[in-house]
């Protein structure tokens, strides 16, 4: 083995790195093997304790929606009594709907006449579908769908229930619950620090999380199940679109069974376990729980320490037993190298002792033979390493001179020749590379994959989404802080052997070298989520601005990103056929509404 050969190494700490080292990758090999089939079965329990919190978390909401339901039930009973004149007394719904507000947001009475009253104290005549099959005695109960409510501008769903006066249906009692309730009752339950629960409704769309952002956003169905089911209209988008992967063919099999386990990985990269199950008294709600599988107990874990525990003390006894081994086989090597330091110090008449005929006596008698010739030969030559020592001072000094002279013209000459480099290849503004150096940059890629067999590489042509109106709004100065910070969101999620460049305006281009459609998929989808989630830059534009701003969505700060995978088949063969490919590509993004990535 040539591991060590220029090592400054000693030879004792050589021999003792080679045993260590292959004990240490024996017992890494088997303690792995161990490992892995423990971590396997653990895989297991992880599954099945998630779908067994899932089931007690959907009997907790159960239980919940019960309580909801008896409590409306009590005021409906009260509305019936026409004693109170409760169907038409808005203070006193107002005083009944205080007294539950931990239960209610909002409660409003339906009488058979279509008559309306509320606690946000409105009038009016209502003519609903699911009112009147309650009033004709269709349904005793509904919990509807979840929805944006119009007034209180939150995720909610509705229970309504009849009114009887005696035996007959004299209206109905309706009643708000925001989803924000179930979410927080969810996750306070007694395994929260294990994980989280959510809830879905028939179309998987979130209607409980604990990031509120999700809550009617975010649906469990891939982008392309939710084009073929229509749910466009929801304005949903897939979970792949908010940075999660797997939730799609967890939906596939909660659809096809009616519950689900499967993993998924989140907005942070960790794989996560997750279990559906059916909630009964809501129509086609499901309750999911994830894990964090690191705060699940695991034998897995305390394998992994008394494997580490058990290979420290093998090395451990290996370092010891070698470090034995070591001394006995350097001992002489040792006194020889101080014979010789001995002997480089000036000590001429110092001998290597030679008691043995191994090698290690063959190798002092040469050293001693050596040392015999060099003395020999030191005295004729003294004489002449003295008159060449003058002359070579003289001539030493004067190179040193020229060194100096030569060294600092050539230091002012690398500054300058970097400086000029960097002012024609780089954007002063973001300092990424300018348009010169992508188009050069480019033109090197396509020679690559024209004349050689490289695969191919991918071409993102950038456009930020309402940059005129920042600049129209907060001035070019906070355009420049726009453009300076999304360059470094850029440069910051591509890799190390990608090029970023700026276009020109708000324009940029990413080359990602042997790029194929999933990888460029993938960074184009990350750049696009980490400009989202700044919020158009608000709270940054207001601390450099001082003052409050006001962004509206129609005025975010996004992305369109147009994406051509570049290989011989493309009908490009120019920087600028390419370029203008790439670019239209992008316009059909902001065609299509601009915030989303296009695939050429």
């Amino acid at each position: 083995m040539k591991l060590f050969e220029k090592s400054s190494m000693s030879l004792m700490n050589k021999i003792i790195v080679y045993f260590v080292g292959y004990t240490i990758v024996v017992m890494f090999l088997f303690s792995l093997t161990i490992y892995l089939v423990d971590y396997s079965k653990m895989n297991l329990i992880n599954a099945s304790y998630s779908r067994d919190i899932a089931e007690l978390e959907a009997d907790m909401v159960n239980n919940w929606l019960d309580d909801s339901i008896r409590k409306l039930n009590d005021i409906s009973i009260m509305a019936g009594n026409s004693q109170n004149g409760l169907m038409t007394n808005i203070e006193g719904l107002i005083d009944i709907q205080q007294q539950n507000k931990d239960n209610f947001r909002h409660l409003y009475l339906v009488n058979t006449e279509g008559e309306y009253i509320d606690t946000f104290g409105q009038e009016a005549n209502m003519n609903d579908e699911i009112i009147t099959e309650i009033i004709n005695g269709e349904k005793e109960l509904v919990v509807t769908s979840p929805m944006i409510h119009p007034i209180l501008s939150e995720a909610l769903f509705n229970v309504i229930v009849p009114v009887y006066d005696g035996t007959k249906i004299i209206g109905v009692l309706g009643a708000t619950v925001t989803m924000d309730q179930l979410s927080k009752r969810l996750n306070e339950y007694e395994v929260s620090d294990a994980g989280f629960g959510w809830l879905v409704d028939e179309n998987l769309t979130v209607i409980a999380h604990p990031e509120e952002d999700n809550i009617l956003n975010m649906s469990l169905y891939s982008t392309e199940l939710i084009k073929e089911k229509s749910l466009e209209d929801l304005k949903v988008k897939s979970a792949n679109t908010f940075g999660y992967s797997g939730l799609d063919l967890v939906a596939i099999d909660l659809v096809e069974d009616g519950y689900a386990t499967g993993k998924y990985t989140d907005l942070d990269g960790y794989n996560r376990t997750v279990s559906f199950v059916k909630v009964n008294n809501a129509e086609n709600w499901y309750v999911g729980f994830t894990t964090f599988d690191d705060k699940i107990p695991s034998s897995s874990r305390s394998l992994l320490i008394y494997m580490v525990i058990g290979v420290a003390l093998i090395v451990a006894i290996t370092i010891f037993a070698t470090y034995l081994l070591a001394s006995e086989v350097t001992k002489p090597i040792n006194q020889l190298i101080h014979v010789v330091n001995l002997f480089i110090g000036g000590n001429s008449g110092v001998r290597a002792k030679v008691d043995t005929d191994d090698e290690f006596g063959k190798l002092g008698k040469a050293f001693n033979g050596m040392a015999d010739t060099i003395i020999e030969h030191t005295d004729n030559v003294e004489a002449l390493i003295k008159e060449r020592t003058y002359m070579l001072a003289d001539l030493n000094y004067q190179i040193v001179v020229r060194n100096k002279e030569l060294n600092t013209m050539n230091e002012e000459l690398e500054t300058t020749n970097d400086k000029l480099h960097s002012l024609a290849t780089t954007d002063m503004l973001t300092g990424l590379y300018n348009r010169h150096e992508l188009v050069r940059s480019m033109q090197t890629f396509m020679d690559g994959v024209l004349k050689s067999d490289d695969a191919g590489f991918s071409v993102l042509f950038i456009d930020l989404d309402n940059f005129k109106y920042y600049n129209d709004t907060f001035s070019h100065e906070i355009g420049d802080f726009l453009l300076i910070e999304v360059a470094k969101i850029l440069k910051a999620n591509i890799r190390d052997n990608d090029i970023v460049a700026r276009y020109g305006g708000d324009e940029f281009v990413v080359l990602l070298k042997h790029g194929d459609f999933d990888v460029s998929k993938m960074i184009s989808e990350r750049i696009h989520a980490k400009i989202l989630e700044q919020k158009g830059f608000r709270k940054a534009i207001e601390r450099k601005i001082k003052s409050e701003i006001l962004l509206l969505g129609k005025n975010m700060l996004s992305c369109s990103i147009g994406i051509v995978n570049y290989n011989k088949n493309i009908n490009a063969r120019t920087v600028e056929e390419l370029l203008a490919l790439a670019d239209d590509t992008m316009y059909k993004a902001k065609k299509q509404g601009k915030s989303r990535i296009v695939v050429s």
